[in-house]
């Protein structure tokens, strides 16, 4: 998200709604925004939930930025599925604020799985610890 803000600072003048949202937010500036980050050790994290709310709004850099983030998953799912391949739905669950809440990228997400892998995936809704999780993975696959 933050090497397309630059670009569009680069390309134009006029300050765009992700732009002015940041400044309002958090006050980043054209003027500001690379010694904030680079300088002052500024939680690029915390701009996620601003991102992931204007990408529900449909403003472009954070759409585009959510969409990009969202075909890398599915690209995962796909690596997943082509070497693990079996009949059986596999167990998901998704872990961390941006993707368990109801927004645009869990929704858009979903959609994408539903749309490609049909029932190959069953999304749990339960919170597991990463660790069992990896480890029955394992087990099944490596035994």
């Amino acid at each position: 998200m933050l090497r397309r803000l630059a670009v569009r600072i680069d390309e134009t003048d006029e300050a765009g709604e992700l732009e002015i949202c940041l400044r309002n937010e958090f006050g980043l500036t054209r003027e500001n925004l690379l010694n904030e980050i680079y300088h002052k050790n500024f939680s690029i994290q915390s701009l996620a939930p601003v991102v992931v709310r204007l990408a529900g709004e449909g403003e472009n850099i954070s759409r585009e930025t959510a969409d990009s983030d969202i075909e890398g998953l599915l690209r995962l799912f796909r690596t997943y599925r082509k070497r693990f391949s079996d009949s059986v739905p596999t167990d998901v669950a998704f872990l961390g604020s941006v993707i368990e809440n109801e927004n645009y990228i869990s929704a858009s997400l979903r959609k994408g799985m539903e749309n490609e892998f049909g029932n190959s995936f069953s999304i749990s809704g339960d919170r597991v610890n990463t660790v069992k999780g990896a480890i029955k993975t394992a087990i099944k696959y490596f035994n």
